[in-house]
């Protein structure tokens, strides 16, 4: 959860405030008008590693409609995001450098509603995130324009984790802020009960390739496939157990030094 208020003015100290979900947050986010005709606010969620933010937002963006573009920008180059340069006739200036797209701009502009989720933001080189600063500030992707309906999200850990490249003010201030606390327990719950069905199921994306190829060895060896069968469920099951009793684990870190996080 997220608290947004704001004062009412500079006389009274009372404070408007509004508890929204991260799902509202999103939603507010991709369907509020931007600036310079684009389509969202641009937000950014900003926690420690390993708290689902990319997930949520990929699920989330999905279930509203939305097709996500998704970059590392630890793993990422400044050219994956603005094009490769070359050389073209300008009929005032000769010979000129304009940037060929990459094929996620082409993706994106043909996908209909879309979001282009600029994830690991501080552990981006700088050139990386002056790259992702232009289309913050113009919304232009090269010598393209992103159009009105691509929305840009961010994610990135706590300042100080992790270590990387803190964003600059001039790139700090394109976003609005939201804290990530975590996603409540029971959303956990659901995801952990629910992940056991994925054996009887066929592959269904990229994504699940992996689960795919772990359900064809247990289809070959079925003792091996009953073990789990029955074992994984029973873990499961403790896991949830646990976690119900002591729920701020899911995002304890452990202390440095130390193999204890109790």
């Amino acid at each position: 959860m997220s608290k947004i208020g704001s004062k009412k003015s500079s006389q009274e100290k009372e404070i408007v405030s509004a508890t929204l979900t991260y799902e509202e947050i999103l939603q507010v986010a991709l369907f509020t008008p931007g600036d310079h005709n684009r389509r969202g606010l641009n937000v950014l969620f900003e926690g420690s590693p390993g708290q689902a933010k990319t997930s949520f937002t990929e699920t989330i963006a999905a279930k509203m409609g939305f097709h996500t573009v998704k970059f590392l920008l630890s793993q990422c180059e400044a050219a994956e995001l603005v094009g490769m340069p070359y050389l073209a006739d300008d009929p005032a200036y000769g010979k000129v450098t304009k940037y060929a797209p990459q094929a996620w701009f082409k993706e994106l502009a043909q996908a209909g509603p879309g979001v282009l989720f600029l994830d690991e933001l501080s552990l981006g080189k700088e050139d990386t995130q002056n790259a992702a600063l232009t289309m913050l500030t113009h919304g232009t992707v090269g010598n393209f324009s992103l159009g009105q309906n691509v929305a840009i999200i961010g994610a990135q850990n706590k300042a100080g984790q992790v270590g990387g490249n803190p964003p600059t003010p001039a790139m700090s201030t394109r976003w609005i802020h939201i804290h990530w606390d975590g996603l409540p327990f029971d959303v956990w719950e659901k995801y952990l009960v629910e992940q056991p069905k994925w054996y009887q199921e066929e592959s269904r994306s990229n994504i699940e390739v992996w689960k795919g190829n772990v359900q064809k060895v247990l289809e070959k060896d079925q003792e091996t496939k009953q073990r789990w069968l029955t074992h994984f469920p029973e873990a499961i099951n403790l896991v949830c157990s646990f976690l119900s009793r002591n729920p701020d684990l899911r995002h304890k870190m452990p202390a440095e030094g130390s193999d204890d996080i109790y």
